[in-house]
């Protein structure tokens, strides 16, 4: 039952390998661009990334990647559907 046998990222890991992979991608990329890169980045197993979702319209890792996007808004930027930019660094 459920999906406790396989170890799938936490949200934090998720949401600093999400900016990473920006970051990697030249500071823009999209949606497929970063889930490729966030999985790599993670060396997230094949059994994770196709493991459904249970509403079965797609597998649990794009379902978490879309919060965690959510959750980034305003330290990631979405100046257009399915693209993705890291706002200008202030540091």
């Amino acid at each position: 039952m459920g999906h406790k046998n396989y170890s799938f990222p936490e949200k934090n890991e998720l949401k600093e390998a999400t900016i990473e992979a920006i970051k990697e991608l030249g500071g823009t990329a999209t949606t497929q661009q970063i889930n490729t890169k966030v999985a790599e980045l993670l060396k997230l197993s094949e059994e994770i990334l196709t493991l459904e979702d249970e509403s079965g319209i797609g597998t649990m890792y794009e379902y978490r990647m879309r919060w965690i996007r959510t959750e980034l808004k305003g330290k990631i930027l979405n100046p257009k559907r399915g693209i993705w930019v890291l706002p200008e660094d202030k540091e």
